[in-house]
């Protein structure tokens, strides 16, 4: 079974997207369990708001294969791993600077771990703010599917859709997932891209 790789974004911040990603990992029908990992270069949010370590995760897990040269992700990751709910997560650095340098850093994966292999999981990736250069970047562009998350009160559909194609050349698949809209279908010729909805509770 092949990792499955989503990279979720949005154009600014605060449009919902760890909060997104979280609940995508919590709902995912399987059959490979999700890991929700924090790859938003402006800082992690996710230990801050549970109460969970910022340094376990993304930054030791760096620490950890930079110590062994040679070693690699799927042997390590499950070490690193925390849970909200029930969501295993990767927490981020609440620093920029300590993600970015976090994301940077030369990793190689490997399907053998000690919990669900690395090859088996489906992988959903906070990657903040879309930017063509961003340390998220590469993820967005490498993801299976980058899904951009879009509030639905929409002024200019038509402009969002602009944005979203010009920042997503070279993704292999694009997506708009608009939250706190009712599913207004008129909107997706409008935006020109591929359009999920999530209604407001």
């Amino acid at each position: 079974m092949a990792t499955v790789l989503i990279a979720l974004t949005g154009l600014t911040s605060r449009t919902g997207v760890t909060t997104t990603a979280v609940a995508l990992a919590d709902s995912w029908p399987g059959p490979q369990p999700a890991l929700v990992v924090e790859a938003d270069p402006a800082g992690g949010s996710l230990a801050h708001l549970t109460g969970a370590d910022p340094h376990r995760g993304l930054a030791s897990l760096s620490a950890a294969t930079t110590a062994s040269p040679g070693s690699r992700v799927g042997g390590h990751i499950w070490d690193h791993v925390q849970v909200v709910g029930r969501v295993p997560f990767l927490a981020a650095p609440e620093h920029p600077a300590a993600v970015s340098a976090t994301l940077s850093a030369p990793v190689t994966a490997t399907p053998h771990s000690s919990g669900p292999r690395l090859a088996d999981l489906a992988v959903i990736a906070d990657c903040g703010v879309l930017d063509p250069v961003s340390p998220a970047a590469p993820i967005i562009v490498g993801a299976d599917v980058a899904l951009v998350i879009v509030r639905g009160d929409l002024t200019d559909p038509a402009s969002i859709g602009r944005q979203v194609r010009e920042l997503t050349v070279g993704c292999r698949r694009c997506a708009v997932l608009m939250v706190g809209s009712p599913d207004a279908s008129e909107l997706t010729e409008r935006l020109g891209v591929p359009r999920y909805s999530v209604g407001s509770r």
